[in-house]
Order: structure tokens, then sequence, then C-alpha cells
């Protein structure tokens, strides 16, 4: 049985369908009514009530809304309860969704961001957290790392971008070229269709895993017409001579390759391939 946390958000109303589709017993947990459970995941107790008989966690509560004092308060000491009683109880397997804001290039909180030293981006990159979410994330990544590597809990670190639903990557139409002015490497260019972030969970819950593993998900391809290098030029010409692999095409600026050699995940959907209904 898997335990889905957040299971009333955006990610968590798209994940249960879709696990309890491929046969597994989810059983659901959330702050607001609509779990199977409703508490709140930083009391360590009912952490303990909502693992009883759980195999796997997929652990997609969190705070983002950088408006509320306590998002890092929230999301560490939640997830720091959740894992200490998932590891107490067996829990064989612990997904975190975690965030490509944990790398520190997107516009999340403030629009101040230092160059990488490497194009496309990978996990040799440091972090470099800008606001309370995005730190957030790195500690509860570096958490995890150290209960994983002290104990028999693989876990896996889930890093994706923009989540569109289906509906959405159908529907999605390029406008005009942004302004040059304020712009970062994740926002506006990247996106994930939910049913690819849905299959590295599947993948996710099937496959060997590491004892501790993070990855990068994003889709194959940017949200813009026009092919990778030309924007690169034309929006971060500075950061042409720091490319070192194949950003042909319309390719992602941020390598997804250890999602692949952990998972066997790749990104299959597309706003490229994909047109609306017609009305």
């Amino acid at each position: 049985m898997i335990l889905l946390t957040g299971s009333q958000g955006r990610v968590g109303r798209f994940l249960q369908p879709f696990l309890q589709a491929h046969g597994w017993q989810v059983r659901t947990t959330d702050l607001v009514e609509g779990a199977d459970l409703c508490g709140n995941l930083r009391d360590e107790e009912f952490c303990r009530r909502c693992l009883d008989g759980i195999r796997f966690v997929v652990h997609a509560g969190a705070r983002p809304d950088l408006q509320h004092a306590d998002t890092y308060e929230n999301n560490t000491q939640s997830t720091r309860a959740l894992a200490v009683a998932a590891r107490e109880a067996g829990v064989e397997r612990f997904l975190f969704f975690s965030s490509i804001c944990a790398n520190g290039r997107s516009s999340f909180g403030t629009r101040r961001f230092l160059d990488p030293s490497r194009l496309p981006i990978d996990s040799r990159e440091s972090d470099r957290p800008h606001d309370d979410y995005s730190l957030s994330k790195q500690v509860c990544e570096t958490m995890l790392e150290g209960m994983s590597l002290t104990g028999r809990m693989a876990t896996y670190c889930l890093r994706p971008c923009g989540l569109w639903f289906p509906e959405e990557t159908r529907r999605y139409r390029p406008g005009p070229r942004p302004p040059r002015q304020n712009l970062n490497l994740v926002d506006p260019w990247l996106y994930l269709d939910m049913r690819d972030l849905a299959e590295a969970v599947r993948l996710a819950l099937r496959v060997d895993l590491p004892v501790f593993g993070r990855a990068y998900l994003t889709a194959a391809d940017t949200t813009r017409p026009e092919p990778s290098l030309l924007l690169l030029a034309y929006y971060f010409p500075g950061l042409l001579w720091r490319i070192r692999g194949n950003l042909w095409g319309h390719r992602s600026w941020f390598d997804c390759s250890q999602a692949y050699r952990d998972l066997g995940w790749k990104p299959q959907h597309s706003w490229r391939q994909e047109k609306a209904p017609e009305s």
C-alpha cells in the first residue's frame, strides 16, 4: 500500500487515480478534508497512524505559498517527522517531491540568480536556493539523504519544473517573445506534463532504486518555437561558452538523464505533438 501525502493538492489529485488505475492501493492524507486521513504531518503521532501497513510513501504534500511565514518550517518539519516515522515503520521506499527550484534558478521567489557553470544543468551543478520554499526543498533532500544512508529505506527525490495538466499541454500555443529583462533559466521556458511526472512515480515504485537519488524532470523541449541555442543566444548570450552538452533542436537546458539511468524514464508528452480538440 502507498501513502500519498498532499492528496488534495494539484499533484495529489492527479496522482491518486493514476496510481489506483495501475493497481496500487492508496491511502491519502492532507490538511484539508477529502483525504482518508486529515491532519498535520508535523505531528509525529499522526504520521505513525498514517503509516500503519504502508510499504511506500509518495510525499507530495508541501506549502509552496511564500506569503506564509512558516513555509520553510512547515515543509522541513513535516518531511522530517514523516521520514522518521516511515523509517521506524519499515517503509521500503520514500519518494519525495522536491522541485527544480532547489537548484535556485527559477522565478519562484526573488529574481537574482547566479549563472550555472555548465549547460545543460545536471547533478554536478551546485544548488543556490533563493527563497524559503527553495531552501526547504534543498534541506529536505539533504536530510533524506542522511536518513537513507544510515537506514534501510531507499529515498528518491524528484525535481520537476512547472507542471501542466494534459489539457494545458494540448491547448498551449506560444505567444510573443518575452522581454529580455528579469528572465531566468526555468520560467517561462520549461514545463512538464503531469502524465510524465506520474510515470516517473510509477517507475520509481517498481524499479530497483539506489539507496538515495535525485533527478531533474522536465519536458524534452522548451515552451518556445525557436531553437534552444537561438534562445540562449538572444536571452542569455553570456552562457553560450558554458555549453558542455547537446542543446540542438528544442532541448531543455536541464539534463534529465539521471532519471533515465535510475528509473528508465524519458518524457513522452510535448505541446508540439498534441493538439486541442476542435470546438
